[in-house]
């Protein structure tokens, strides 16, 4: 009787005991569960708080062109069509703006674009395998030297007073950043600079192992390239618009 006794205390304290096991488990399990829907939850609302923040961004990007075609179609308004040294002057800023790189240029050409290497490791890689502020500035020194009249990096045109420089894994061109993939369009003639690229050793080896960053060039027959613009330009502009409605330097006889 005695014996019985001890076995079912034994049997009693091994089920209490894998009870305690599997509650515990499923507590883990449960909690595990809770903190993972709370992550997923999470995650959806930053990436819903993200597309509203584009949508956003896209309309700010909308009403900015519009507000810079409407400030580009003021200054014929301040001028007089009957004056013909004042045309003269107007047609004479529209040359001057194209050529500097200030007004939108449309255009067959090629769309050039480069990345880093897929999953690079930086342990691992070398750091050719990330693409560089020399790497962009050669390709787009090559772009011209085969007849590029105008060339944009993700959008932002280059003119003679761009700089382009690193800033840790991102590259700074007209004092905003840029991230990877880098964007190139280059208006011009499309076989030569394409040819021009295709034959280039150096990006031909960095396409290589151990390098291996990611690059195509496709070619655009209907290319838009933006004008040169930077976040205080339409300032700017309003206050030489300022200038020129005012009614005393109107007087001025050039």
């Amino acid at each position: 009787m005695t014996n019985n006794k001890k076995i079912i205390q034994i049997s009693m304290t091994l089920i209490l005991i894998l009870s305690g096991l599997i509650l515990g488990s499923h507590y883990v399990q449960v909690r595990s569960e809770t903190s993972s829907t709370l992550n997923l939850a999470a995650i959806q609302e930053a990436r819903l708080e993200l597309v509203e923040l584009q949508n956003v961004r896209e309309e700010l990007e909308n009403d900015y062109k519009n507000l810079r075609k409407e400030l580009n179609d003021l200054w014929f308004e301040v001028f007089d069509e009957e004056d013909a040294q004042q045309l003269e002057l107007l047609d004479e800023l529209t040359r001057i703006r194209k050529i500097a790189g200030l007004t939108e240029v449309k255009g067959g050409g090629i769309i050039v674009t480069i990345n880093d290497k897929e999953n690079y490791d930086p342990l691992a890689d070398p750091i050719e395998s990330i693409i560089h502020d020399q790497n962009i500035i050669y390709l787009i020194d090559l772009l011209i030297n085969n007849g590029a009249q105008a060339v944009s990096i993700n959008d932002l045109r280059i003119v003679n007073s761009s700089h382009i420089f690193c800033i840790g894994t991102t590259v700074l061109c007209n004092n905003q950043r840029t991230i990877p993939p880098y964007e190139i369009k280059a208006i011009g003639p499309q076989e030569q600079m394409k040819s021009a690229l295709d034959a280039d050793p150096i990006y031909l080896k960095l396409q290589e192992e151990p390098y291996q960053i990611r690059f195509s060039c496709v070619p655009v027959n209907d290319l838009i390239i933006n004008g040169y613009e930077t976040p205080d330009t339409i300032t700017k502009d309003i206050e030489y618009l300022k200038i020129a409605t005012d009614q005393e330097i109107q007087n001025i006889s050039y």
